[in-house]
């Protein structure tokens, strides 16, 4: 989930005379629809992406050109409201600047019940959610997901990290445990679109 080693990566399949596919990952800022970026490795002809280097024979490209292929790529839309029953993932985020970190957690590692409670870890933090509304942040191109963030008071973390930990499985009771409370939340909620494949 936190890919955050490029800020953003196209792998370009080229027949001749046209671009057959771009494939768009955003990772951090700028976003992934930077026309100038993509322009840019473009002509750079390599990138390093999850540990790999892809390359091929450099080439200029059109401003318009590139605008047209990342046109059905999905835009922020700060408009789209937020549903509980749509988060599929959240992320603890954890510290600031360069000693940020985020520690994923799904549906389906927080979903199950610890024996003798009443919610699960999924449970309590869509609670904390519905309780204080996450904001929009922004469209993540890695995720395929909008991303709504809440913060939280140093107390309310603290607190949510204890009940997270006392309602989940072992396994998710082992990722939470050395773990600072957050200062944080990220939801995610997927979003379909004509090039998910």
């Amino acid at each position: 989930m936190a890919r955050r080693s490029v800020i953003a990566c196209v792998t370009v399949f080229r027949k001749p005379a046209e671009i057959s596919r771009v494939s768009l990952f955003c990772h951090g800022e700028p976003p992934g629809k930077n026309v100038s970026r993509v322009q840019q490795i473009f002509r750079a002809g390599t990138v390093v992406y999850n540990g790999y280097r892809y390359w091929w024979d450099g080439f200029a490209s059109d401003e318009d050109e590139i605008t047209g292929l990342l046109a059905p790529f999905p835009d922020d839309d700060p408009s789209r409201p937020f549903n509980t029953a749509s988060v599929t993932a959240v992320s603890l985020e954890i510290g600031g600047g360069t000693q940020r970190s985020l520690i994923v957690i799904t549906h389906k590692e927080a979903s199950a019940k610890r024996m003798f409670h009443k919610r699960s870890a999924w449970e309590l933090l869509l609670k904390a959610a519905h309780d204080s509304a996450p904001r929009y942040e922004k469209y993540s191109h890695a995720e395929r997901a909008d991303v709504y963030r809440m913060h939280l008071t140093a107390e309310t973390a603290a607190s949510l990290l204890k009940e997270m930990r006392d309602a989940s499985p072992r396994s998710l009771r082992k990722k939470l445990a050395a773990l600072q409370p957050p200062g944080a939340l990220l939801f995610f909620l997927p979003r379909a679109h004509p090039l998910s494949a």
